[in-house]
C-alpha cells in the first residue's frame, strides 16, 4: 500500500494491483502534478518506484544500459547479474533478438526513436520490478494500445498501483477503472 498526498484533502492510498486515474485541468498542470508525484514517491518510497513519461527518463549521456541498469543496482534491488538477466529477459520478451540487445544495450538514448525510448522506459520498469508506478497519460495510451507493450504493462501493474497523471476524464478502453482521483488544487 502507498500513500500519496496530492490535494488538501489528504493522502490517496493506492493499493498493489490496482490502477488510478488522476485528472488534472491542464496538460502543463498534470504534467506538473506527475513531477511533484515523482518527487514525493521517490523520496518516500525509494527503489520501489517506477515512473515512465513519455517525453523523458533517459540520460542522453548514459548509454541504455547504464540508464535501465544502474538505477536498480543503486538501490540494491539485486545484484548485478541478475538485473543484467531482467535487462535481456525483458528486451527478448518485446522481440528484440540477441544482436540487437547488445546495439540498444550501448547506444545512447539521442540515437534512438521515441518509441523504441519509450519501450526501454517499460523495460526499466521490468528491470526494477516496482510496487508503484507512475506515469503520464500519453505512456499509458501508448503502452495500452500497443500488442508488444500491453501484457508486459499488464504483468507488471498486477503486482503494482498503477497511477496514471492526464488531463481531463480518462478513455475507459485504457483499463483504468477502479478509480478516478481529482485533486481540488494542483
Amino acid at each position: 500500500m502507498y500513500d500519496l498526498t496530492l490535494a488538501p484533502t489528504g493522502p490517496i492510498r493506492l493499493e498493489p494491483g490496482q490502477r488510478y486515474w488522476c485528472a488534472a485541468p491542464t496538460r502543463a498542470e498534470a504534467e506538473t502534478l506527475l513531477d511533484l508525484a515523482a518527487g514525493l514517491v521517490q523520496l518516500n518510497y525509494p527503489g520501489r518506484v517506477a515512473v515512465l513519461e513519455s517525453n523523458g527518463g533517459l540520460l542522453s549521456n548514459l548509454r541504455v544500459w547504464e540508464n535501465l541498469i544502474l538505477p536498480a543496482w543503486y538501490q540494491k534491488i539485486a545484484p548485478l547479474p541478475e538485473l543484467e538477466a531482467r535487462f535481456v529477459t525483458a528486451l527478448q520478451r518485446l522481440g528484440i533478438g540477441d544482436t540487437e540487445v547488445e546495439r540498444i544495450a550501448t547506444a545512447l538514448p539521442v540515437t534512438l526513436e521515441r518509441d523504441r525510448k519509450r519501450m526501454l522506459l517499460l523495460v526499466r520498469a521490468a528491470i526494477l520490478r516496482p510496487g508503484l508506478m507512475l506515469l503520464d497519460q500519453d505512456m499509458w495510451g501508448h503502452c495500452a494500445r500497443s500488442a508488444l507493450l500491453r501484457p508486459v504493462l499488464d504483468e507488471l501493474s498486477a503486482n503494482a498501483a498503477v497511477l496514471v497523471i492526464g488531463q481531463g476524464a480518462p478513455e475507459q478502453a485504457w483499463g483504468l477503472h477502479d478509480l478516478t482521483l481529482t485533486p481540488e488544487t494542483t
